[in-house]
Protein backbone atom coordinates (compact mmCIF):
# COMPACT_ATOMS: atom_id res chain seq x y z
CA UNK A 1 0.00 0.00 0.00
CA UNK A 2 2.85 2.35 0.55
CA UNK A 3 4.42 1.43 -2.32
CA UNK A 4 1.12 2.57 -4.25
CA UNK A 5 1.34 5.60 -2.55
CA UNK A 6 4.47 6.61 -2.93
CA UNK A 7 4.40 5.70 -7.04
CA UNK A 8 1.30 8.02 -7.13
CA UNK A 9 3.22 10.95 -5.33
CA UNK A 10 5.89 10.76 -8.07
CA UNK A 11 3.97 10.67 -10.83
CA UNK A 12 1.80 13.86 -9.47
CA UNK A 13 5.23 15.91 -9.35
CA UNK A 14 5.72 14.91 -12.69
CA UNK A 15 2.58 16.23 -13.98
CA UNK A 16 2.62 19.23 -12.46
CA UNK A 17 6.14 19.09 -13.35
CA UNK A 18 5.69 19.30 -17.32
CA UNK A 19 2.57 21.25 -16.79
CA UNK A 20 4.17 24.33 -15.30
CA UNK A 21 7.12 24.33 -17.20
CA UNK A 22 6.64 26.79 -19.92
CA UNK A 23 7.97 28.21 -23.04
CA UNK A 24 10.86 30.36 -22.90
CA UNK A 25 9.33 34.27 -22.74
CA UNK A 26 11.25 36.38 -24.34
CA UNK A 27 10.51 40.08 -25.02
CA UNK A 28 8.70 40.55 -22.42
CA UNK A 29 5.90 41.27 -21.40
CA UNK A 30 6.23 37.53 -21.59
CA UNK A 31 4.77 36.33 -25.03
CA UNK A 32 5.18 32.43 -25.06
CA UNK A 33 7.23 32.08 -27.60
CA UNK A 34 10.42 29.53 -28.49
CA UNK A 35 10.62 30.93 -31.91
CA UNK A 36 14.36 32.21 -32.92
CA UNK A 37 15.28 35.18 -31.44
CA UNK A 38 17.33 37.94 -33.13
CA UNK A 39 19.11 40.47 -30.92
CA UNK A 40 21.68 43.20 -31.09
CA UNK A 41 25.12 43.14 -29.57
CA UNK A 42 25.31 44.36 -26.01
CA UNK A 43 21.86 44.87 -25.76
CA UNK A 44 20.02 43.78 -22.44
CA UNK A 45 17.15 40.90 -23.10
CA UNK A 46 14.18 40.07 -20.58
CA UNK A 47 13.60 36.13 -20.44
CA UNK A 48 10.94 34.21 -18.33
CA UNK A 49 8.72 30.67 -17.57
CA UNK A 50 5.49 31.10 -15.85
CA UNK A 51 6.68 30.88 -12.06
CA UNK A 52 5.87 27.36 -10.44
CA UNK A 53 5.86 28.11 -6.15
CA UNK A 54 8.92 26.32 -4.92
CA UNK A 55 10.51 25.47 -8.24
CA UNK A 56 14.10 26.46 -8.83
CA UNK A 57 15.55 27.56 -12.67
CA UNK A 58 18.39 26.63 -13.64
CA UNK A 59 19.32 29.02 -17.19
CA UNK A 60 22.32 28.25 -18.99
CA UNK A 61 23.77 29.44 -22.34
CA UNK A 62 25.52 27.36 -25.30
CA UNK A 63 28.01 29.50 -25.06
CA UNK A 64 28.81 31.12 -21.58
CA UNK A 65 31.31 33.54 -22.86
CA UNK A 66 28.44 34.98 -25.14
CA UNK A 67 26.31 36.55 -22.53
CA UNK A 68 25.63 37.44 -18.64
CA UNK A 69 22.74 36.28 -17.03
CA UNK A 70 21.53 38.45 -14.58
CA UNK A 71 18.60 37.04 -12.22
CA UNK A 72 15.03 38.83 -12.12
CA UNK A 73 12.83 39.80 -8.95
CA UNK A 74 11.38 36.31 -9.11
CA UNK A 75 14.15 32.88 -10.30
CA UNK A 76 11.78 32.23 -13.00
CA UNK A 77 13.18 35.70 -14.59
CA UNK A 78 16.17 36.63 -16.31
CA UNK A 79 17.83 39.08 -18.06
CA UNK A 80 20.54 38.44 -20.84
CA UNK A 81 23.47 40.67 -21.60
CA UNK A 82 24.54 39.61 -25.24
CA UNK A 83 28.06 40.40 -25.45
CA UNK A 84 29.03 38.07 -28.52
CA UNK A 85 27.37 37.83 -31.94
CA UNK A 86 26.68 34.43 -32.82
CA UNK A 87 23.93 32.09 -32.56
CA UNK A 88 23.16 30.89 -29.49
CA UNK A 89 21.09 28.25 -27.27
CA UNK A 90 19.56 29.87 -24.07
CA UNK A 91 18.07 27.18 -22.14
CA UNK A 92 16.24 26.69 -18.72
CA UNK A 93 15.67 23.89 -16.56
CA UNK A 94 12.97 24.25 -13.46
CA UNK A 95 13.34 21.37 -11.01
CA UNK A 96 10.04 21.61 -8.50
CA UNK A 97 10.13 21.15 -4.78
CA UNK A 98 10.23 17.25 -5.01
CA UNK A 99 13.74 17.81 -6.81
CA UNK A 100 12.61 16.75 -9.92
CA UNK A 101 13.44 18.08 -13.13
CA UNK A 102 11.85 18.73 -16.15
CA UNK A 103 12.44 18.32 -19.73
CA UNK A 104 15.21 21.74 -20.92
CA UNK A 105 13.20 24.56 -22.03
CA UNK A 106 15.57 26.69 -24.96
CA UNK A 107 15.06 29.67 -27.37
CA UNK A 108 17.48 30.12 -29.92
CA UNK A 109 19.10 33.38 -29.73
CA UNK A 110 21.14 35.38 -32.92
CA UNK A 111 23.06 37.78 -31.81
CA UNK A 112 23.58 40.49 -34.77
CA UNK A 113 26.73 42.42 -34.97
CA UNK A 114 27.27 46.29 -34.75
CA UNK A 115 28.38 48.33 -37.03
CA UNK A 116 31.85 49.84 -36.51
CA UNK A 117 32.72 52.99 -37.85
CA UNK A 118 36.08 55.03 -37.66
CA UNK A 119 36.18 59.03 -37.10
CA UNK A 120 35.74 60.78 -41.06
CA UNK A 121 37.80 64.41 -41.55
CA UNK A 122 37.54 66.43 -44.26
CA UNK A 123 37.96 69.91 -45.25
CA UNK A 124 36.48 72.21 -47.85
CA UNK A 125 36.02 76.09 -48.69
CA UNK A 126 33.51 78.47 -48.09
CA UNK A 127 30.63 78.12 -49.54
CA UNK A 128 31.90 75.15 -51.26
CA UNK A 129 29.30 72.24 -49.99
CA UNK A 130 30.85 69.65 -47.80
CA UNK A 131 30.70 66.85 -50.32
CA UNK A 132 31.00 63.86 -47.82
CA UNK A 133 29.24 60.50 -48.44
CA UNK A 134 27.87 58.72 -45.30
CA UNK A 135 29.75 55.42 -45.02
CA UNK A 136 27.29 52.52 -46.39
CA UNK A 137 29.86 49.48 -45.39
CA UNK A 138 31.06 49.57 -41.80
CA UNK A 139 35.16 49.20 -40.97
CA UNK A 140 33.45 45.30 -39.33
CA UNK A 141 32.73 44.85 -43.15
CA UNK A 142 28.26 45.19 -42.20
CA UNK A 143 25.99 47.14 -44.53
CA UNK A 144 24.79 50.05 -43.33
CA UNK A 145 21.74 51.40 -44.12
CA UNK A 146 20.38 54.09 -41.61
CA UNK A 147 21.71 57.43 -40.28
CA UNK A 148 20.96 59.06 -37.05
CA UNK A 149 22.49 62.74 -37.23
CA UNK A 150 22.89 65.83 -34.91
CA UNK A 151 25.81 68.87 -35.68
CA UNK A 152 27.33 71.22 -33.82
CA UNK A 153 28.21 74.31 -36.02
CA UNK A 154 31.41 76.46 -34.94
CA UNK A 155 30.07 80.23 -34.16
CA UNK A 156 31.35 82.63 -37.20
CA UNK A 157 29.65 79.92 -39.65
CA UNK A 158 26.82 80.93 -41.98
CA UNK A 159 24.71 77.70 -42.88
CA UNK A 160 22.25 74.93 -41.75
CA UNK A 161 23.84 71.11 -40.97
CA UNK A 162 21.40 68.66 -42.23
CA UNK A 163 20.31 66.67 -38.94
CA UNK A 164 17.82 64.59 -38.10
CA UNK A 165 16.77 60.92 -37.24
CA UNK A 166 16.54 57.74 -39.49
CA UNK A 167 18.23 59.34 -42.30
CA UNK A 168 18.22 56.67 -45.59
CA UNK A 169 20.33 58.73 -48.03
CA UNK A 170 24.22 58.42 -47.69
CA UNK A 171 23.96 61.52 -49.48
CA UNK A 172 22.08 63.29 -46.79
CA UNK A 173 24.89 66.17 -45.61
CA UNK A 174 27.15 65.98 -49.07
CA UNK A 175 25.16 69.16 -49.99
CA UNK A 176 25.68 71.13 -46.77
CA UNK A 177 27.39 74.38 -47.22
CA UNK A 178 29.02 76.90 -44.61
CA UNK A 179 30.65 80.59 -45.42
CA UNK A 180 33.09 81.19 -43.38
CA UNK A 181 34.47 85.24 -43.34
CA UNK A 182 36.38 85.07 -40.68
CA UNK A 183 40.14 85.04 -40.51
CA UNK A 184 40.63 81.17 -39.61
CA UNK A 185 39.37 77.78 -40.43
CA UNK A 186 36.16 76.93 -38.68
CA UNK A 187 35.03 73.64 -38.08
CA UNK A 188 31.24 71.51 -38.36
CA UNK A 189 31.10 68.59 -36.18
CA UNK A 190 27.97 65.93 -37.64
CA UNK A 191 28.05 62.70 -34.31
CA UNK A 192 26.15 60.11 -36.43
CA UNK A 193 24.55 57.17 -35.02
CA UNK A 194 25.19 53.76 -37.64
CA UNK A 195 22.31 51.23 -38.16
CA UNK A 196 23.06 47.64 -39.76
CA UNK A 197 19.12 46.60 -40.12
CA UNK A 198 17.99 47.80 -36.01
CA UNK A 199 20.92 47.33 -34.54
CA UNK A 200 22.84 50.71 -33.85
CA UNK A 201 26.37 50.76 -33.89
CA UNK A 202 28.77 53.12 -31.74
CA UNK A 203 28.20 57.15 -32.28
CA UNK A 204 31.22 58.17 -35.15
CA UNK A 205 31.92 61.73 -35.62
CA UNK A 206 32.44 63.10 -39.33
CA UNK A 207 34.33 66.79 -39.06
CA UNK A 208 34.40 69.30 -41.65
CA UNK A 209 36.70 71.75 -41.91
CA UNK A 210 35.31 75.41 -43.32
CA UNK A 211 38.62 77.16 -44.96
CA UNK A 212 37.80 81.13 -44.25
CA UNK A 213 37.32 83.18 -48.17
CA UNK A 214 38.44 86.61 -48.32
CA UNK A 215 35.74 89.22 -48.53
CA UNK A 216 36.72 92.53 -50.82
CA UNK A 217 34.10 95.43 -50.82
CA UNK A 218 33.46 97.04 -54.52
CA UNK A 219 36.45 99.56 -55.78
CA UNK A 220 35.00 103.06 -57.51
CA UNK A 221 37.33 104.72 -59.07
CA UNK A 222 37.56 107.47 -61.90
CA UNK A 223 40.05 108.20 -64.70
CA UNK A 224 40.07 110.51 -67.76
CA UNK A 225 39.37 108.95 -71.72
CA UNK A 226 42.71 107.74 -72.40
CA UNK A 227 44.16 107.42 -69.18
CA UNK A 228 45.09 103.94 -67.31
CA UNK A 229 42.82 103.17 -65.10
CA UNK A 230 45.25 102.89 -62.31
CA UNK A 231 43.62 100.49 -60.21
CA UNK A 232 45.58 97.79 -58.28
CA UNK A 233 44.08 94.57 -57.33
CA UNK A 234 43.27 94.07 -53.59
CA UNK A 235 45.82 91.85 -51.66
CA UNK A 236 44.43 91.85 -48.37
CA UNK A 237 41.04 90.95 -47.56
CA UNK A 238 38.46 92.68 -45.42
CA UNK A 239 38.48 90.01 -43.13
CA UNK A 240 42.56 89.90 -43.26
CA UNK A 241 43.03 86.91 -45.49
CA UNK A 242 46.20 87.15 -48.33
CA UNK A 243 44.52 87.52 -51.56
CA UNK A 244 46.85 85.67 -54.30
CA UNK A 245 44.80 85.02 -57.33
CA UNK A 246 41.74 86.54 -58.90
CA UNK A 247 39.35 85.38 -61.59
CA UNK A 248 38.73 88.87 -63.86
CA UNK A 249 35.70 89.68 -66.56
CA UNK A 250 34.71 93.10 -67.64
CA UNK A 251 31.58 94.90 -69.27
CA UNK A 252 33.14 98.20 -70.98
CA UNK A 253 29.86 99.97 -71.94
CA UNK A 254 29.10 101.16 -75.11
CA UNK A 255 30.39 104.33 -76.64
CA UNK A 256 33.75 103.23 -75.01
CA UNK A 257 36.69 102.44 -76.99
CA UNK A 258 39.76 100.03 -76.00
CA UNK A 259 40.36 96.53 -74.42
CA UNK A 260 39.75 95.83 -70.77
CA UNK A 261 42.00 92.95 -69.37
CA UNK A 262 40.08 89.83 -68.27
CA UNK A 263 40.77 85.74 -67.57
CA UNK A 264 40.99 83.47 -65.02
CA UNK A 265 43.88 82.58 -62.25
CA UNK A 266 45.80 86.52 -62.66
CA UNK A 267 48.28 86.32 -60.25
CA UNK A 268 49.30 90.53 -60.93
CA UNK A 269 48.01 92.73 -58.79
CA UNK A 270 48.34 95.12 -61.39
CA UNK A 271 46.59 93.49 -63.73
CA UNK A 272 44.10 95.96 -64.75
CA UNK A 273 46.22 99.04 -64.08
CA UNK A 274 46.92 99.59 -67.44
CA UNK A 275 43.83 99.57 -68.80
CA UNK A 276 43.01 102.70 -70.98
CA UNK A 277 39.54 103.56 -72.63
CA UNK A 278 38.75 106.77 -74.83
CA UNK A 279 35.22 108.42 -74.25
CA UNK A 280 34.66 110.50 -76.94
CA UNK A 281 31.16 111.10 -75.92
CA UNK A 282 29.40 113.82 -74.00
CA UNK A 283 28.87 111.77 -70.87
CA UNK A 284 30.51 109.33 -68.52
CA UNK A 285 31.03 105.73 -69.15
CA UNK A 286 31.74 103.28 -67.08
CA UNK A 287 33.92 99.96 -67.09
CA UNK A 288 32.61 97.57 -64.72
CA UNK A 289 34.97 94.46 -63.54
CA UNK A 290 33.58 91.59 -61.91
CA UNK A 291 36.94 90.07 -59.61
CA UNK A 292 36.69 86.71 -57.88
CA UNK A 293 39.13 86.99 -55.03
CA UNK A 294 41.06 83.71 -53.97
CA UNK A 295 42.69 83.19 -50.49
CA UNK A 296 44.97 79.77 -51.66
CA UNK A 297 42.40 77.56 -53.10
CA UNK A 298 39.40 79.26 -51.47
CA UNK A 299 37.17 81.43 -53.72
CA UNK A 300 35.65 84.39 -51.66
CA UNK A 301 32.18 86.30 -53.07
CA UNK A 302 32.88 88.10 -56.44
CA UNK A 303 33.08 92.14 -56.10
CA UNK A 304 33.09 94.46 -58.94
CA UNK A 305 35.52 97.40 -59.42
CA UNK A 306 33.84 100.05 -60.94
CA UNK A 307 36.06 102.64 -63.74
CA UNK A 308 34.26 105.91 -64.78
CA UNK A 309 35.61 107.17 -68.29
CA UNK A 310 35.34 110.93 -67.64
CA UNK A 311 34.88 112.20 -71.43
CA UNK A 312 37.71 113.92 -73.30
CA UNK A 313 36.89 117.25 -75.64
CA UNK A 314 37.44 116.14 -79.68
CA UNK A 315 38.70 119.62 -81.50
CA UNK A 316 38.90 119.79 -85.02
CA UNK A 317 42.44 121.26 -86.90
CA UNK A 318 41.74 124.93 -87.39
CA UNK A 319 43.38 126.31 -90.39
CA UNK A 320 43.24 130.28 -90.65
CA UNK A 321 45.02 133.05 -92.72
CA UNK A 322 46.89 136.34 -92.55
CA UNK A 323 48.93 138.92 -93.57
CA UNK A 324 52.47 139.90 -92.50
CA UNK A 325 52.39 141.82 -89.62
CA UNK A 326 48.87 141.47 -88.78
CA UNK A 327 47.39 139.41 -85.92
CA UNK A 328 46.74 136.01 -86.12
CA UNK A 329 43.03 136.56 -84.53
CA UNK A 330 42.35 132.87 -84.11
CA UNK A 331 40.25 132.50 -80.97
CA UNK A 332 41.20 128.96 -79.24
CA UNK A 333 37.80 126.70 -79.01
CA UNK A 334 35.41 127.02 -76.07
CA UNK A 335 32.93 123.98 -77.01
CA UNK A 336 34.51 121.13 -78.34
CA UNK A 337 32.77 118.72 -81.12
CA UNK A 338 31.05 115.95 -78.63
CA UNK A 339 29.69 119.11 -76.42
CA UNK A 340 32.44 119.11 -73.60
CA UNK A 341 33.14 123.08 -72.56
CA UNK A 342 37.00 123.48 -72.89
CA UNK A 343 38.03 125.49 -70.61
CA UNK A 344 41.87 125.19 -70.61
CA UNK A 345 44.99 124.75 -73.31
CA UNK A 346 48.30 123.45 -73.42
CA UNK A 347 49.81 125.18 -76.18
CA UNK A 348 53.18 124.54 -78.29
CA UNK A 349 53.88 126.26 -81.57
CA UNK A 350 56.41 125.84 -84.40
CA UNK A 351 56.83 129.29 -86.44
CA UNK A 352 58.30 128.81 -90.09
CA UNK A 353 61.78 130.01 -90.79
CA UNK A 354 61.73 133.68 -92.49
CA UNK A 355 59.05 134.56 -90.25
CA UNK A 356 59.44 136.67 -87.11
CA UNK A 357 57.81 137.33 -84.39
CA UNK A 358 56.87 135.44 -81.12
CA UNK A 359 53.77 132.70 -80.79
CA UNK A 360 53.11 132.28 -77.77
CA UNK A 361 53.33 129.46 -75.30
CA UNK A 362 52.73 127.38 -72.73
CA UNK A 363 50.70 124.95 -70.57
CA UNK A 364 47.24 125.35 -68.40
CA UNK A 365 46.20 128.47 -70.36
CA UNK A 366 42.55 129.59 -70.09
CA UNK A 367 42.42 132.71 -72.18
CA UNK A 368 40.85 131.92 -75.18
CA UNK A 369 42.18 135.02 -76.88
CA UNK A 370 45.36 133.57 -76.14
CA UNK A 371 47.16 133.51 -79.78
CA UNK A 372 44.62 136.13 -81.13
CA UNK A 373 47.16 138.83 -80.97
CA UNK A 374 49.89 136.75 -82.44
CA UNK A 375 51.85 138.59 -85.20
CA UNK A 376 54.08 137.83 -87.56
CA UNK A 377 56.41 139.37 -90.27
CA UNK A 378 56.70 137.52 -93.92
CA UNK A 379 59.66 139.45 -95.57
CA UNK A 380 59.71 136.76 -98.19
CA UNK A 381 58.17 135.95 -101.49
CA UNK A 382 56.08 132.86 -100.39
CA UNK A 383 53.40 132.21 -98.11
CA UNK A 384 54.71 130.83 -94.68
CA UNK A 385 52.82 128.63 -91.40
CA UNK A 386 52.86 129.10 -87.53
CA UNK A 387 51.69 125.75 -86.60
CA UNK A 388 50.50 125.52 -82.84
CA UNK A 389 49.70 121.90 -81.23
CA UNK A 390 46.62 122.51 -79.13
CA UNK A 391 45.46 120.05 -76.48
CA UNK A 392 42.59 121.11 -75.15
CA UNK A 393 40.77 120.32 -71.21
CA UNK A 394 37.75 119.80 -70.19
CA UNK A 395 38.00 119.96 -66.31
CA UNK A 396 40.44 118.14 -65.95
CA UNK A 397 40.56 115.64 -68.45
CA UNK A 398 42.14 116.25 -71.48
CA UNK A 399 41.53 115.59 -75.47
CA UNK A 400 43.42 114.72 -78.49
CA UNK A 401 45.53 117.64 -79.53
CA UNK A 402 44.63 119.39 -82.56
CA UNK A 403 46.56 122.07 -84.44
CA UNK A 404 45.94 125.37 -85.45
CA UNK A 405 47.03 126.46 -89.19
CA UNK A 406 47.88 130.05 -89.44
CA UNK A 407 49.28 131.04 -92.63
CA UNK A 408 51.08 134.06 -93.48
CA UNK A 409 51.09 135.91 -96.43
CA UNK A 410 53.70 138.25 -98.03
CA UNK A 411 52.35 141.62 -97.69
CA UNK A 412 53.66 141.94 -101.81
CA UNK A 413 51.07 138.90 -102.58
CA UNK A 414 48.06 141.58 -101.53
CA UNK A 415 49.82 144.75 -103.06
Amino acid sequence: MKTTTNFLKLLTVVLLLAVNVMDIMAQGPYPTSTSPQSVCLNSIEPYGVNLTAGSTYAWSISDPSSGTITGGATPNLITVNWTKPGNFTLQVIETNQYFCSGAPVSIQVTVNPLPIISPIATTTCSGVAAGVALPVLSDNSLVVDKWDIAAVVAPGLTGTATQGFGKTDPNAIAADAFTNITTAPLKVVYTVTPYTGACSGASFTITVTILPAPVVNPIISTTCSGVAAGVTLPVLSVNGLVVDKWNISAVVAPGLTGIATQGLGKTDLNAIAADAFTNTTTASLTVVYTVTPYAGTCAGASFTITVTILPAPVVNPIISTTCSGVAAGVKLPVLSENGLTVDKWDIAAVVAPGLTGTATQGLGKTDLNTIAADAFANPTAAPLTVVYTVTPYAGTCKGASFTITVTIYPNWLHS
